[in-house]
């Protein structure tokens, strides 16, 4: 029991310190993309993959660490999962502000992935893309211009993550 609730209050402490240390750039939890058939399978690792190396070169955003957010995951009882409602559980669980989630089909030669950006506070998914591949080379080309639209979704949808109107002309007239 004692050592149950030792595991809670690290888990608590770790959420709280890693709030803090994020506040001023919106987090979010990449999921694991679920492949809709066979053909998928090695496609959404690939594209999961790509993705997450894109949003990485991004400064003004944060990713959740994916042990981190399996562990938190496993600690509540959730998992991974392409179900709003259920991302949206585990979302507020682990105290990110944005989930991505999605699906992978292939069919033919053509690799279709839709992906859903879940806004935690809003309760809702917020934007939503449907994607195209020709293949794997295909997918590292397209996606450092998925993860600026990505990017662009979290701060122009919701502008409490960015600079406001007042604070760009204060720092435009110190450069003066």
């Amino acid at each position: 029991m004692s050592r149950r609730l030792s595991a809670l209050c690290l888990f608590i402490c770790l959420l709280f310190t890693t709030s803090l240390a994020y506040a001023a750039k919106p987090i979010i939890a990449i999921f694991n993309l679920r492949p809709t058939n066979i053909e998928a399978l090695g496609y959404d690792g690939e594209l999961l993959y790509s993705l997450v190396s894109a949003l990485t070169r991004d400064n003004s955003l944060q990713i959740m660490p994916r042990r981190e957010m399996e562990d938190a995951l496993l600690q509540a009882g959730l998992a991974q999962s392409d179900n709003p409602n259920l991302a949206l559980q585990a979302g507020k669980v682990l105290g990110v502000n944005y989930v991505l989630l999605g699906q992978v089909s292939k069919h033919g030669l053509q690799i279709k992935a839709k992906l859903h950006l879940l806004g935690v506070a809003q309760g809702k998914i917020i934007k939503t893309w449907s994607l195209i591949f020709s293949g794997r080379d295909d997918i590292l080309n397209k996606t450092p211009a998925l993860a600026k639209k990505i990017s662009h979704a979290l701060h122009s949808k919701y502008p409490a993550h960015r600079p406001s109107q007042h604070t760009q002309i204060r720092i435009s007239a110190l450069k003066a």
